[in-house]
């Protein structure tokens, strides 16, 4: 019996489940004989239910439900973008490379890795159809962010547990199935009616413990593919789980380019074995590589931002139309939902309702009082370390801030002359035009406000076009 895959002796849980039957025997005896009937009648109906899902658990063992109660770090320096949590979780699938640093050695690595699959398994029949750089962007930067998820993850697990626990035990079990296998096929119960090999003494000595994809090669693609259909929905933007060409390619690559060959090379028992007998034996030295330069960049970013184009489209607007226009400011926010940066739209037009009341010459006590409230309201809720819509912004225009608002309460009229609020509002600013609008101007959203929801053809309307279709044929012939 298994529990959270630690593996539990049969007897200490005997003795566990016979001590809490007689305790529950014991205390509902004191209590009363009906209750004692009922409390036993209870155990023993859970007791059933929870063997009937031991039986039916994948590998015979319970969930370790204390796992979830523990959080993980994510990585020691990471720095959620949309929250001010240090190792968020519920922003993971956002922008999992927004302020992820790696060291810049091995962001060169993975691009050089990334470039090659584009131009292994996307460029060589993409050029065949168009030179258009919009649709291997795209591709970028689902890569991006799946690469991006996959880091994260990857830096929640604990290596030693996972050496420890799960690689070690599973090498070893396999290595004592092979010497089982490999005596019984040099005994002499592998008589000439059986005449077993080494492979198929193996299998059947693992009997219903071998692995599906050890049957064969068909067995082998089917269960990669089965992994990959279901990775891929926890690696794809949200918005590309709808697009059955997006979802189809990437399954493509990571089965075709990633997955497979790494494991025929793994399940490649010369290259395994000459890769060992090299790193122990080879008497020639080792590779020297230098020393890291120390320097840290976000994941992948030079990757994206090196093949963008600056194109304008005559259908494209600018960042001031979008807010001036309430049917592309609706859509705007629409997308931005999607996005989970809506904050920063909010903090921008707060501050542009702020200006138009700071900017009155003549403010009497009253009014400076509001507006000192509204700046310390609007302090609270995107600057402060803790807020619950912090915007990104530089540490330095918060502190300035911060320094006026601590003062007197006439200083909020420092906020027009000084230029904190200014620079804060214009860094926000920029990063909606620079980064969301140019994704929002290929969002569903954008279209339709642009050109008015869809029309979707009913069955009645196409039964009617094939019926007209078929009375024009009859006329003609």
């Amino acid at each position: 019996m298994r529990v959270g895959g630690v593996q539990l002796d049969v007897n200490f849980v005997r003795r566990v489940f016979i001590g809490i039957i007689l305790a529950f025997v014991l205390i509902s005896i004191l209590i009363s004989v009906s209750a004692a009937i009922l409390l036993v009648t209870s155990f023993c109906f859970g007791a059933t239910l929870l063997s009937i899902a031991l039986d039916l658990s994948p590998g015979h063992q319970f969930p370790n439900l204390i796992s979830h109660w523990k959080s993980f770090k994510l990585s020691d320096d990471y720095q959620c973008s949309q929250c001010p949590r240090p190792n968020c979780i519920l922003h993971l699938e956002h922008e999992p490379y927004a302020g992820y640093k790696v060291p810049i050695e091995v962001d060169k690595a993975l691009e050089h890795f990334v470039e090659r699959l584009l131009n292994e398994y996307v460029y060589l029949w993409y050029r065949e159809i168009s030179y258009d750089e919009d649709f291997v962007q795209e591709i970028r930067q689902v890569l991006r962010h799946a690469i991006g998820i996959l880091c994260k993850r990857l830096c929640r697990v604990d290596l030693t547990d996972l050496i420890v626990k799960k690689v070690i035990p599973i090498g070893l079990c396999h290595v004592d199935a092979l010497i089982h296998a490999e005596n019984f096929v040099k005994s002499d119960k592998n008589t000439r009616q059986l005449n077993m090999e080494l492979r198929d003494a193996y299998i059947d000595y693992l009997g219903p413990r071998v692995h599906p994809a050890a049957l064969n090669r068909v067995k082998e693609l089917e269960y990669i593919q089965s992994v990959v259909a279901s990775l891929v929905p926890h690696l794809l933007p949200p918005r590309y789980l709808s697009s059955k060409t997006m979802t189809d390619l990437i399954n493509d690559i990571l089965f075709g380019a990633v997955l497979q060959p790494v494991l025929d090379l793994v399940g490649n028992p010369d290259a395994t074995a000459n890769t060992l007998i090299g790193l122990a034996f080879d008497p020639s030295p080792s590779k020297k590589f230098l020393p890291g330069s120390g320097q840290k960049v976000e994941l992948l970013e030079q990757f994206v931002k090196t093949h963008q184009t600056s194109q304008k489209s005559a259908l494209h607007i600018d960042m001031s139309t979008i807010l001036k226009n309430e049917t592309s400011l609706f859509a705007f926010m629409n997308f931005l939902k999607e996005k989970q940066a809506i904050d920063q739209l909010h903090f921008c037009l707060a501050v542009e309702e702020f200006n138009k009341k700071i900017m009155n010459p003549e403010l009497s006590e009253e009014a400076m009082q509001c507006l000192h409230n509204d700046a310390i309201t609007l302090y609270n809720l995107h600057f402060k370390p803790d807020a619950e819509h912090k915007v990104p912004v530089s540490i330095d225009y918060v502190n300035e801030i911060k320094s006026i608002l601590d003062g007197p309460m006439s200083n909020v009229v420092l906020l027009r002359s000084t230029p904190p609020l200014f620079k804060a509002y214009e860094e926000v600013y920029g990063i909606l035009e620079s980064k969301y609008c140019p994704s929002f101007f290929k969002s569903e959203e954008y279209f339709t406000f642009l050109l008015g929801k869809r029309e979707v053809e009913t069955t009645e309307g196409s039964e009617k076009t094939s019926s007209k279709t078929k009375d024009l044929n009859v006329k003609a012939g």
